[in-house]
């Protein structure tokens, strides 16, 4: 496990390790605006929402099952008011939870424009370009491929 150096830098969006003084990945992202939070909180803003849209739903998915259940409970004893309670229960739950899906909804479509908006203010335009792309990974493979090769010989020296 490798700690973090006040030399180095890593990267949140493709976890490469820069020097201090780098403004740019290779990937695109710029450092100054994470030093200044505002790209990463309304990233995490973001994330969070939409985890918990997908958490709300899953909920509902859980609840619409049970309603289902409770209604084929009741459908074949119609005269059993505890299995008429649960359905009822059972359907006053998928209701709470469509209403809170559908609010959590327009939270998580609320924040996504600002982190994107963000993400667009830290992203330089020619970083989206497919060439640039193909050049920053190229960078990435030979910079990974020295430090492998570093690392070798450095076992090596220890060896012997």
């Amino acid at each position: 496990m490798s700690y973090p150096s006040q030399l180095t830098k890593n990267c949140p969006r493709c976890r490469a390790i820069k020097t201090a003084e780098t403004v740019y990945c290779a990937c695109g992202y710029r450092f100054e605006a994470d030093t200044a939070g505002e790209r990463s909180s309304s990233d995490l803003m973001a994330q969070a929402e939409a985890l918990y849209e997908t958490h709300l739903r899953a909920r509902l998915r859980r609840a619409l099952r049970t309603a289902r259940f409770a209604k084929i409970d009741v459908l074949r004893d119609p005269r059993n008011p505890v299995k008429t309670d649960q359905l009822r229960e059972a359907e006053k739950e998928v209701k709470l939870l469509e209403t809170q899906v559908t609010i959590q909804s327009a939270r998580a479509a609320a924040a996504r424009p600002r982190a994107q908006s963000a993400l667009d203010q830290t992203t330089p335009i020619d970083a989206q370009a497919p060439e640039t792309f193909r050049t920053a990974q190229t960078i990435k493979a030979e910079q990974t491929l020295e430090f492998l090769r570093l690392q070798i010989a450095l076992e090596r020296l220890r060896s012997t």
